[in-house]
């Protein structure tokens, strides 16, 4: 028998064998692809340089409340993950003895910007480190500080988060290109790997975390465990809270002037910002961006709440958009929308979407609240008592239901900013 010339069937026989390999390999092939689609879901973070914006107003080409944009395809960030596994890490924990450092993940809402005077670059704080003997009371001056909910926390856990002289210079280093574009800005997710241990109190109240690591950004929009309100909360304590599936109502709305042109603070707290000499904490001013804000008196009914919430003064850019068929142009000015028929046209709009939105899932409605202490005129001036009242700050408004993209059925009901009297 020729060498060349193989035994009866041994040829088929490696044929199948090969054949057989082949398929075990594309199995175990698109099982890995899979699994690591899989991996890459589980943390969607925006890591590394992110990818610059398609459009040169990133805020009105978006339609999610976070800044994304409509089509993934579109989308100004990208995901991954993390290399290894990490374990979500409590607020708790961090200020408790020995928290673990390496490998955590802690997932924060942005509330709230606090920024300094206008006629100066920082502010000092009473500042309270509570890890010494003698609780020791310093003065720390920050440049900016943000109020952020912890996602994971039951109660609504909040913690703010110090940028100033050598402290949080590196936060947004892996996010600078999308952070003054609206990507980012309040009511967005804020992703903190392997945080600090907390060692220090806000005004002996609200803990702080001082960190030089970068903070990265979830954009994907889902539907976040609720946190309902908690009345009986004891005084000087700030807590957020979260209520989907709630029902609004627009009692009315202004158009005010305000002195930001910028995306990153949402022109929330207009009307507080402009009754004083605060910044708003924007980082840059668009020179094409619009000043004008629309301030709302909204109404929330949820079977949480004891009774319905009315929030005066609520305005925001991303939920002025879910109405807006763009945000306004630099050249639009406030009188255009002074009792005339286009502020009735804008409130045809408004009541439109509020009562589709309303009848498809409602709003989830963010914030925080805090209840305070006021002087025992009873008894004695210089003691204090726990405020019978909880103040409540709104400040992200959302549908429940369309969470990264406006409901195509709103889209003719828009008011359309370019076509004005």
């Amino acid at each position: 028998m020729s060498n060349n010339i193989l035994p009866k069937g041994f040829a088929l026989s490696i044929q199948k064998r090969s054949s057989d390999d082949a398929s075990a390999l594309s199995e175990k092939s698109t099982s890995t692809e899979q699994s690591s689609k899989r991996s890459r879901s589980e943390f969607p973070v925006l890591e590394g340089k992110p990818k610059a914006a398609s459009s040169s107003n990133s805020l009105n080409s978006s339609v999610s409340p976070s800044g994304g944009s409509s089509s993934s395809s579109k989308s100004t960030v990208t995901e991954s993950s993390p290399r290894k596994e990490r374990s979500v890490i409590s607020i708790d924990e961090l200020m408790g003895d020995n928290p673990r450092l390496r490998n955590t993940v802690m997932f924060l809402i942005l509330l709230r910007v606090v920024a300094p005077n206008m006629n100066s670059d920082m502010n000092p704080y009473t500042v309270k480190n509570f890890k010494k003997k003698n609780f020791t009371s310093t003065k720390n001056n920050y440049s900016r500080l943000f109020l952020c909910l912890d996602k994971n926390s039951p109660s609504g856990q909040t913690v703010y988060i110090g940028e100033g002289r050598g402290i949080g210079v590196n936060l947004w280093s892996k996010v600078a290109s999308v952070r003054d574009n609206g990507t980012i800005g309040i009511g967005t997710m804020l992703v903190l790997y392997s945080p600090r241990p907390i060692t220090k109190l806000l005004a002996n109240e609200t803990p702080i975390i001082e960190t030089n690591s970068s903070l990265q950004v979830d954009t994907k929009r889902r539907l976040l465990e609720q946190i309902v309100i908690d009345f009986s909360v004891p005084e000087q304590t700030t807590r957020g809270f979260i209520l989907n599936n709630a029902k609004l109502e627009i009692k009315m709305i202004e158009v005010v002037k305000t002195n930001c042109s910028g995306y990153f603070c949402d022109k929330q707290r207009s009307i507080e910002i402009l009754k004083t000499d605060k910044k708003c904490g924007c980082y840059t001013m668009r020179g094409m961006g619009s000043n004008l804000a629309i301030v709302h008196v909204v109404k929330i009914v949820h079977e949480a709440l004891y009774e319905d919430l009315q929030v005066d003064d609520f305005s925001s850019m991303k939920f002025s958009l879910l109405y807006l068929s763009e945000y306004f142009p630099k050249s639009t000015r406030r009188i255009s929308y002074d009792v005339t028929n286009n502020e009735e046209e804008l409130y045809d709009a408004i009541d439109q979407i509020v009562a589709f939105y309303n009848e498809h899932g409602g709003f989830t409605v963010a914030g925080w609240y805090k209840r305070g202490e006021i002087d025992d005129f009873v008894t004695d001036k210089t003691e204090k008592v726990s405020n019978s009242d909880v103040a409540y700050h709104v400040t992200s408004v959302y549908p429940s239901r369309y969470l990264n993209a406006h409901a195509e059925e709103t889209k003719d009901m828009k008011f359309n900013v370019l076509n004005i009297e």
